[in-house]
């Protein structure tokens, strides 16, 4: 009889969620991407920020990441709150961060149409008129709250309807007739 052979997993090199200490953090421009972060005498390059929660929580946990691609990337930590940084690194990680997150605010739904798996909006927002696509798929609109939601486009930009009753009731059935989650 064979004796069966197991592998020990390999070594992870996660060790947990790890919060900075926004004394130990220096952050500077840097020339090529992203930021150059020193964190503890250590010095990272090509640093990027990412939201844990972009929506809710636009100021709080804040992940600081390395690496060329998605299966590269590290976390170097986590910055619980934006403000307990020095006003020069705050602005340094706020623009990183409106890089990464190009929010709008819907007011008015001019036009909402489908076509071929895809909805097109013609809308009034944050960022002024904006024209774009959606993929017809639930996924691509989530909860916002009990009556907002959050439109990703093909680009991946968030468009926030913060409450749906607030549409007019012409805006309100067009929506309603593509988006009924």
């Amino acid at each position: 009889m064979e004796e069966a052979i197991t592998q020990k997993p390999a070594e992870s090199g996660y060790k947990g969620l790890v919060f900075l200490d926004p004394r130990d953090i220096t952050i500077h421009e840097s020339e090529l991407a992203g930021m150059n972060v020193t964190v503890g005498g250590e010095t990272f390059e090509e640093v990027r920020a990412s939201l844990a929660l972009p929506i809710t929580e636009p100021d709080r946990y804040v992940s600081l990441r390395i690496g060329a691609s998605k299966g590269e990337e590290q976390e170097i930590g986590m910055i619980r709150d934006v403000n307990e940084l020095s006003p020069e690194n705050q602005a340094l990680v706020r623009r990183e961060l409106r890089k990464r997150y190009f929010l709008h605010v819907i007011y008015k739904i001019l036009s909402l149409k489908e076509k071929f798996g895809f909805l097109y909006f013609e809308a009034e927002t944050s960022k002024g008129l904006r024209k774009f696509a959606v993929r017809w798929e639930y996924n691509r609109v989530q909860e916002y709250s009990e009556f907002g939601r959050i439109i990703i486009d093909t680009d991946d930009n968030r468009y926030i309807v913060p409450d749906l009753r607030k549409l007019s009731p012409e805006e309100y059935k067009s929506f309603t007739r593509y988006i009924y989650w």
